[in-house]
């Protein structure tokens, strides 16, 4: 086919119409979305909507709104150990601090055996203290003490006499009674969500839609 040849075909079209057949080109806006490594859908490009799955056609717009506004994967976990000043016994642990709240830069608690709490409870009254044993006033301490993996002595934080410094959390200990005090760290701040000051429901479905028009441009023929 000649260039001549084909400015006819071209002229032919242009009309939109030839021998009832109508042909136009559809320039309809829709999202191309694939989640995870299997999962590939088409959405309209008026309201972000799927076409189907489960008849939940907004779940895309609702999972990018959570991930846009929550921080659940921040947090970060400290080993501790517990010994029985009394039998010597010690217990194993670990705190799990969940850090992906906005705008909670602190957190308190207090750790909790299982096993020494309960030889403690048994043998409390059958067990004597060492000052007990020797005509002494039974010492103030608790029976248990604890200690974070890794931690150093501390004398800056009232109440509190050791200290963990983690990525995202610093921990005070208090070795007597369990006690701790966690702050947040800079870098976990930085690590929040990008809009983790708002709530999901604070972004509409326009608005969602909108800053999805300003996705990389693909042309994908598919039929």
């Amino acid at each position: 086919m000649n260039k001549q040849e084909f400015e006819t075909l071209k002229k032919i079209f242009s009309a939109g119409e030839f021998d009832g057949v109508k042909v136009n080109v559809v320039n309809t806006p829709r999202f191309y979305v694939k989640v995870g490594a299997n999962n590939e859908m088409w959405l309209d490009g008026k309201h972000g909507l799927a076409n189907s799955r489960d008849n939940n056609r907004d779940w895309v717009l609702k999972k990018l709104k959570a991930a846009l506004t929550t921080s659940h994967h921040l947090g970060e976990s400290f080993a501790w150990v517990c010994a029985d000043r009394v039998t010597s016994e010690t217990e194993n642990g670990s705190l799990q601090l969940v850090l992906g709240h906005y705008g909670v830069d602190e957190y308190s608690g207090t750790l909790k055996t299982k096993r020494l709490a309960t030889l403690v409870a048994l043998n409390e009254g059958s067990i004597e203290s060492v000052e007990a044993t020797i005509g002494l006033n039974q010492s103030q301490n608790n029976r248990l003490v604890f200690n974070l993996a890794g931690s150093e002595a501390c004398s800056t934080k009232t109440g509190y006499d050791r200290v963990k410094r983690g990525r995202f959390a610093i921990v005070y200990l208090n070795s007597n009674t369990g006690d701790y005090w966690a702050e947040k760290t800079e870098a976990c701040k930085k690590e929040y969500a990008p809009l983790a000051h708002l709530k999901a429901s604070d972004i509409s479905d326009e608005d969602l839609v909108r800053a999805m028009g300003f996705a990389p441009s693909s042309e994908i023929y598919r039929v």
